[in-house]
This record gives C-alpha cells, sequence and structure tokens, in this order.
C-alpha cells in the first residue's frame, strides 16, 4: 500500500521479519587485543599500549596485527612498522624523532632506540628586533582632579555608600533625588548599595569594611555621603572607631555620619 507521498507503508501482514542477529562469542583475549593499542593516525609507524603488553601476544590496530616483542608498560609505544636506524618516527602523523637503531614491528619504542631530531639547536637565541618606542613626552599631561591626598581622579562625582544593606534603598533614593537637583555640577551621583554589614563579624566584617573605605578614599569621588542604621555591627565599628583605611588615612576629610532610625527609616539629623 502507497500514501500520497509515493512510499510504501508495511503493514503488519505485509512486513518480512527479519532473521534474529547472530551471535559472535569473543574470547577474553581477542575482546583484550581489540583495545589493547591505538595508533592516532594511519600513517604512525606507532601505537600507545593501552595496558601493559607481553612478548608473544597479539595486538592490532587499523586492521594491522602486530605481536608483541617486549615487555612494553602502559602508555609506551610499540612498533606497528619496521624503522630503519636514523629513519623518522612518525606519530600523529609526524615525526616525533629520529630511529637510532633498527626497530622491528611489534619492538618496544623509547629512549632507548629513539633520538630528538633537535639536535643542534639548543643554543639558540631568542633576539627580537624592537623597534624604537616613541619618547614619551616629560610635560605629558591629562585632565583630572587632583585631591588633598596627591591622587588624581579622572572623574569628579558624589558617591553615596551604605554600611549595611537596610539601608541600601535609601541610599537609592539620594542618589537619585541628587541626580535631578545638583544636574550639571557634578559628573554625577551614585549609590553603591550592597546585602552585607548586618550581623557580620570576624573577617566577613572586616572584608565588607575594607572594602566600604576603599570606595571612600577612591579619588574618582569627589565626595562621600556615607549612610549606616543604628545597633548593627557593621556601623558601630566603623563610626567609633575607624579602621586605617578609612579616607582619614588617604588625607581626606574626616567623614561626617549620617545615623538612619531603626523606627522610621529617616534621618535623626540632617548634616
Amino acid at each position: 500500500m502507497c500514501n500520497d507521498t509515493g512510499f510504501q507503508i508495511l503493514t503488519p501482514a505485509s512486513r518480512t521479519p527479519y532473521p534474529p542477529h547472530p551471535k559472535v562469542c569473543m574470547s577474553p583475549t581477542q575482546q583484550a587485543s581489540a583495545e589493547s593499542i591505538h595508533a592516532v593516525d594511519p600513517r604512525d609507524q606507532v601505537a600507545t599500549a593501552l595496558r601493559d603488553l607481553r612478548p608473544g601476544e597479539a595486538v592490532s590496530t587499523h586492521g594491522k596485527s602486530v605481536i608483541v616483542r617486549a615487555e612494553i608498560p602502559k602508555g609506551h609505544k610499540i612498533a606497528i612498522a619496521d624503522i630503519a636506524p636514523g629513519g623518522d618516527v612518525l606519530k600523529y602523523g609526524w615525526p616525533i624523532g629520529r630511529a637510532t637503531t633498527a626497530i622491528a614491528v611489534g619492538d618496544h619504542v623509547h629512549v632507548h632506540n629513539v633520538e630528538t631530531r633537535l639536535s643542534g639547536v639548543e643554543d639558540f637565541s631568542y633576539a627580537p628586533c624592537l623597534e624604537a618606542s616613541a619618547a614619551v613626552a616629560e610635560t605629558a599631561t591629562f585632565m583630572g582632579y587632583r585631591r588633598k591626598s596627591g591622587r588624581v581622579g579622572t572623574r569628579n562625582e558624589i558617591w553615596v555608600l551604605c554600611t549595611v544593606g537596610c539601608v541600601a534603598n535609601t541610599a537609592r533614593r539620594i542618589a537619585e533625588k541628587a541626580n535631578v537637583r545638583f544636574a550639571g555640577r557634578v559628573n554625577g551621583v551614585h549609590a553603591f548599595p550592597h546585602p552585607f554589614g548586618c550581623s557580620q563579624l570576624g573577617d566577613d566584617l572586616s572584608h565588607t569594611r575594607k572594602l566600604i573605605a576603599g570606595l571612600a578614599a577612591h579619588p574618582n569621588a569627589g565626595g562621600v555621603l556615607i549612610l549606616g542604621a543604628a545597633r548593627t555591627t557593621s556601623s558601630r565599628p566603623c563610626s567609633s572607631r575607624p579602621p586605617t583605611s578609612t579616607p582619614n588615612a588617604c588625607g581626606l576629610s574626616p567623614p561626617r555620619w549620617w545615623r538612619m532610625s531603626s523606627r522610621t527609616g529617616w534621618p535623626r539629623s540632617r548634616l
């Protein structure tokens, strides 16, 4: 029966039963021999032993049978073609060395009968011809902003930092409103919210404080507003005893703090 496409449709009654696949029994030796060595390229004269090989056993690769002539450890090479003294030893389809003696099929191929073809070039020295680079003018300058610490910034921005994540949204709101109010007077007002600070202790707290202090001392910030929340592990240590990496240590003005109320979320006092 045919359909509109012209292909024949076989109904259960018209199907020809196929004979079952013949069972092929392989001895353990045959199974092992099929996976004993591997040659990467058909042109190779050596193959890699995938297991320890013993003299007298038969192995094959790419349809080529080989009788092992020596003990060959796993990972070492076995010759699958005769190689004359001084002839190239091919692996991956390319020479990997030169035979120092006659190598017969099934021999162990290693440093005892193969040498490098790079003899005579060990004294090579790299001496590139470098073009003289243009001298940099001693008066080279760029437009920037010099800070009291001596550092120079390429921007003049106001950064709003927070010591704890619970005032992150407040930092965002301040930056949004300040960008509108002070547009054109500074390069921009940016908030740096984060979820850390609250209940942090030990190294975790120390890392957060160092990161905030690094931002506060960055020369691209012409001014920094730091927001903290009352009764938090991050705010108290930073405000009562600033670490050595705070803006003070960089020669900047001491920070003035705007402490947030834990009840209303609004500032208790204004700067």
